[in-house]
């Protein structure tokens, strides 16, 4: 727990004045290259990220120094306790779920944080509707906690990456890049045979992924469809009908997702 929690410094080292001045002149010029209509779709949140999970109107990051931050339309906050992580997920009451520096599964507690029963360890995390985490593993299964128990899902699957919908229902990035559904007994590949680097899934239960080309894409059921804007990025989450990423400038950019 040591290596996870950490005191911090003078304020938030991914927000600080002459990183944040230079990200925006960079936003100003790329911008500048682009059809005004796709210039009004991404929206900047300011900030700079590694890993990004959304819940209702708050979005949640690890930041550059690895610490723990989130914003509800008026700016950054740490979350207390200090905590620094790799990997990031929100449960349905808001609560925030990492991978430690330690690999170890941590939840916050409105304080700080606490390690979950079983002493698992993991390289990506999802929370399902009922608040239950699920995990890529250290040997690459993918495991849920069950009461104090880390348990693998039926079909012996292996992932790279992990979301999963409110109803339980988990989608992974498979080791050859596919993208699979878990079936409640084995895994099978979505329509369309996309391949991707990151995954998420919308309210509605929609797939997202961040495919092998860095542009943002969706399942419609049959295929994969690029989102409009040209958006690139390497983490992706989605909820309330946004589309969160975290570009190759490490910035953090909204966009408002499909049509209701």
């Amino acid at each position: 727990m040591t290596r996870f929690i950490a005191q911090v410094g003078a304020g938030p080292k991914f927000l600080k004045e002459g990183i944040m001045k230079r990200y925006a002149l960079l936003l100003v010029i790329i911008l500048a290259g682009c059809p005004q209509s796709l210039q009004a779709q991404w929206v900047a949140w300011g900030g700079l990220g590694k890993d990004i999970a959304v819940q209702g109107g708050t979005a949640w990051v690890i930041g550059s120094d690895n610490g723990i931050y989130s914003n509800s339309g008026g700016g950054w906050h740490e979350y207390p306790g200090g905590g620094r992580g790799k990997a990031l997920a929100v449960g349905p009451d808001g609560s925030p779920y990492v991978i430690g520096m330690d690999d170890g599964i941590y939840q916050g507690t409105g304080s700080g944080w606490v390690q979950m029963p079983g002493g698992g360890r993991g390289k990506d995390i999802a929370v399902d509707g009922r608040g239950r985490p699920w995990v890529i593993g250290m040997y690459d299964g993918i495991h849920y906690l069950e009461g104090n128990q880390w348990r693998e899902y039926p079909g012996g699957g292996r992932g790279k990456a992990i979301a999963v919908a409110a109803d339980g229902t988990p989608y992974v990035i498979g080791m050859d890049d596919g993208i699979f559904q878990g079936t409640g007994s084995a895994w099978v590949q979505l329509p369309g045979g996309g391949r991707g680097k990151d995954i998420t899934v919308d309210w509605r239960g929609r797939v997202w992924v961040i495919g092998m080309d860095n542009a943002i894409y969706y399942h419609d059921g049959s295929q994969w469809v690029q989102l409009p804007g040209q958006g690139r990025g390497f983490r992706i989450s989605a909820a309330s009908g946004a589309i969160f990423v975290i570009g190759f400038d490490n910035g953090i950019h909204r966009h408002p997702g499909l049509p209701r």
